[in-house]
């Protein structure tokens, strides 16, 4: 088994707008030794933007999740689990609206078949 962090919409931006509460609660958690902020909601992380050290930690993030449309994410979690020779693949999907994060599992279930 392999697990992977993954957010999937419609398109790419939308995706990318739906992870980005994400990067400033996992900032917050390094910054704070693993001490948990409350995730914010996209609107919130619109009105506020990133801090200089959130977006270098988003950044990194960015480089090991799966941020996409449905396309993009099969493709990448195709990758990864076949890396890694693994039968079986989680996801995680940190987004702050429920209806978003459920969405996005629609959206990755449809696209493996």
């Amino acid at each position: 088994m392999v697990s992977a962090l993954a957010v999937c919409a419609e398109d790419d931006d939308r995706a990318q707008r739906l992870a980005r509460p994400a990067y400033r609660y996992f900032a917050e958690a390094v910054a704070r030794g693993g001490d948990i902020a409350p995730f914010a909601s996209v609107a919130e992380m619109v009105a506020r933007g990133l801090t200089e050290k959130e977006q270098a930690v988003a950044d990194m993030l960015t480089a090991t999740q799966v941020i996409g449309e449905p396309d993009h994410a099969l493709k990448r979690l195709s990758e990864l689990r076949d890396e890694v020779d693994a039968d079986e693949l989680m996801v995680m999907t940190p987004v702050f609206d429920i209806g978003d994060r459920s969405h996005s599992f629609e959206l990755l279930a449809s696209a493996f078949g």
